[in-house]
């Protein structure tokens, strides 16, 4: 029933020329850096992966599908003693057995970085352009085809060192969602946090972070109701990180943050209401939008985390991390998001490593009501865990193979179902040895 990207003009697949000037602008700043006395090197890769998935949208109707995966990618850095440039471009050609989850995607990120005497100043910009069948899976959870997503970040920073034991950190952020599907909603957003460090010894530090954001989604079109949603948040963190040992090290980040939403609503609500009266004499069904004619807005308050634990050795790798957090949907909604996700590597021997990863997660929306339709997409619990195996054939070619398990279920009302889903995949790369220059 949504129709945002009618406000958006006939989608061609390509990004706007306008778009395309807000990521070259920082790009342009990237390679603007003096060049004197910079080393650079350069590094390009080639996978290619075939996959098997039982259900490809993690429905309860499962619907299975295979494909082949091509992905080529290139890193560019340069070094000098004060400044940091990079560029990563990394392209992926997806072929199904259906045409529908077919995909051409492209990821551009690029990063500069100058060191003062005692400050620092930094600027990073992205372009990612994808489906929702990779987009979706931590957000909505929602996958219907290959549908395109696009997302574009700007991100300025800027450090400065009080004295050899404190320092203060401010950071931006501009983001900027859409999607070329009526069944998702788009979004702009403005991000800002200021951060203070002090370093209390070798092994410790001690954050404290002040930060806000605003976050703007396009218009939503319903059968009687047309609206914009928006929110804003405040909040105050604090934690620490603390090392350990050689192996063991760990940081932690907590706080409150305080979240206001409101709806701008272009239809009177009794206007609405009438209407779906009417229109419910015959179609009963209509009533489940009545909702949609009274949404209000409120503020709560949400409890923030941001925790993590690295453990490393000769033969082990292990990552752990867990948040909470409000973060924009494509449901058109913000949702209180709270994930916990690891990741293991252990070397068998030389050439042979086995991986598996993991991530569980629960979102709920924030505002919205309980019988609100934006919710119920919403509010929903799911999980990812993955094992495999990687061997270096010589130094250039690797294989690997893992497989993959997913769950979600919905909670609410009409949505409320349980999906799993099982893959296979099979890669082989190949990684040319690194070129290294001077200039």
């Amino acid at each position: 029933m949504r129709k945002n990207s009618a406000r958006r003009g006939t989608s061609t697949g390509k990004p706007s020329v306008k778009h395309g000037y807000a990521v070259l602008l920082p790009l342009a700043a990237v390679f603007a850096a003096p060049v004197n006395a910079m080393d650079y090197s350069a590094v390009t890769q080639l996978r290619t992966q075939g996959q098997y998935t039982n259900n490809i949208q993690l429905t309860p109707q499962k619907e299975s599908a295979s494909g082949i995966d091509v992905i080529p990618s290139l890193s560019l850095r340069g070094n000098s003693e004060t400044n940091q440039v990079s560029l990563d471009g990394t392209a992926s050609f997806k072929r199904f057995d259906r045409s529908s989850f077919d995909s051409n995607d492209q990821t551009l990120k690029a990063s500069f970085n100058h060191q003062f005497e005692r400050s620092s100043v930094g600027l990073s910009a992205a372009m990612i352009r994808d489906s929702t069948l990779t987009s979706e899976l931590l957000d909505s959870g929602r996958v219907t085809n290959a549908s395109r997503h696009t997302q574009y970040q700007v991100s300025p920073s800027w450090s400065w060192f009080l004295g050899e034991r404190d320092s203060l950190s401010l950071t931006g952020a501009y983001v900027e969602n859409k999607y070329d599907s009526d069944a998702y909603t788009g979004y702009k957003l403005g991000r800002g946090s200021l951060q203070w460090t002090h370093i209390l010894n070798e092994r410790a530090k001690l954050f404290a972070a002040l930060s806000h954001s605003n976050i703007r989604y396009d218009e939503t079109e319903t059968l009687f109701q047309t609206y914009t949603y928006k929110s804003r948040d405040t909040g105050l963190q604090v934690g620490g990180s603390y090392i350990f040992s050689e192996q063991l090290s760990g940081n932690v980040m907590f706080g409150r943050t305080n979240y206001k939403n409101t709806y701008d609503k272009k239809v009177p609500e009794q206007t609405c209401l009438i209407n779906v009266s009417i229109w419910s004499l015959f179609v009963p069904s209509l009533r489940a939008y009545a909702p949609l004619c009274t949404l209000e807005g409120g503020e709560s308050q949400l409890s923030t985390l941001d925790a993590g634990l690295t453990w490393a050795s000769e033969r082990n790798q292990l990552s752990l991390q867990v948040t909470q957090q409000s973060q924009p949907s494509s449901n058109g909604n913000a949702l209180k998001s709270t994930q916990a996700s690891a990741h293991w590597e252990f070397k068998v021997w030389e050439r042979g490593t086995v991986f598996s990863d993991l991530i569980a997660g629960r979102n709920r929306a924030l505002g919205g009501g309980s019988d609100s339709r934006i919710v119920q997409q919403s509010d929903r619990t799911f999980g990812y865990g993955s094992l495999g195996y990687r061997h270096a054939l010589t130094e250039q070619w690797s294989v690997e193979g893992w497989y993959q398990y997913g769950y979600q279920r919905y909670d609410q009302h009409d949505f409320k179902s349980s999906a799993n889903s099982q893959a296979v995949y099979l890669g082989l790369s190949y990684k040319p040895r690194e070129w290294h220059w001077s200039r």
